[in-house]
């Protein structure tokens, strides 16, 4: 019988970023299959000091939250450069994307969009 739920710990999911050539860059750890989800999914991106994402992505339908666990940075999306406001950069600041914006990333912290400066101040 399957549970109507599934539980995990996102630091046992196997980093796909080496798999992917950017062991370098970050961790990622793509969790849809580990939490046998159907609609849904979970990357947890773990950015090394002073690197970056080398592209953007988008989602044809699907909306896209960052959520940012630790350090400072901003993302584009589309046109623009989002960044929480000054004083209000820490962990717990989120950022929802419609799905057909294009994220990139000049510097840091959502999804595939983003360089870690270093922790906060």
């Amino acid at each position: 019988m399957t549970l109507p739920h599934k539980q995990i710990n996102l630091a046992d999911v196997e980093d796909a970023a080496p798999t992917g050539g950017f062991g370098d860059r970050w961790e990622a750890r793509v969790a849809r299959v580990d939490l046998e989800a159907a609609q849904t999914g979970v990357t947890h991106f773990r950015l090394r000091p002073g690197k970056r994402s080398p592209f953007a992505h988008r989602h044809g339908r699907a909306e896209e939250v960052y959520v940012i666990l630790a350090g400072t940075g901003r993302v584009k999306l589309d046109d623009e450069i989002a960044e929480p406001p000054a004083g209000r950069r820490r962990s717990g600041s989120a950022i929802r994307s419609e799905p057909s914006s294009r994220a990139s990333s000049p510097t840091w912290w959502w999804s595939t969009a983003i360089r870690y400066d270093g922790p906060s101040s």
